[in-house]
């Protein structure tokens, strides 16, 4: 059948060759390679997302850190200007503002 094969078809590729030598086991060998291959993308892309939020929910946190101290440092440099104007024009605290902190 090979030789019929390819003499009907001179220019047959490599494929065709393959599946007229054999072509029950090697389209269930190819198969099994499509399907092995489609688990390990499904596999990559579960693990890559899984990755990605942690990622990202590391960065959240890290943002929210971020942003309650940039708050907390708004709110003292805005005690210490209230209390600088107070001490200056003399109407609230006596003491001087701690600018250091």
């Amino acid at each position: 059948m090979l030789i019929k094969h390819q003499t009907m078809c001179p220019n047959n590729s490599s494929i065709s060759r393959l599946s007229a030598e054999a072509p029950f086991s090697t389209g269930v060998r190819i198969l099994s390679e499509a399907e092995r291959t489609a688990d390990l993308l499904s596999r990559a892309e579960v693990a890559l997302r899984n990755r990605i939020e942690r990622a990202l929910t590391i960065s959240l946190a890290g943002l929210d850190f971020i942003n309650i101290r940039e708050m907390r440092m708004r709110r003292r440099v805005r005690a210490d200007l209230r209390s600088l104007v107070d001490w200056h024009w003399g109407e609230g605290s006596v003491t001087e503002p701690d600018l250091n902190s």
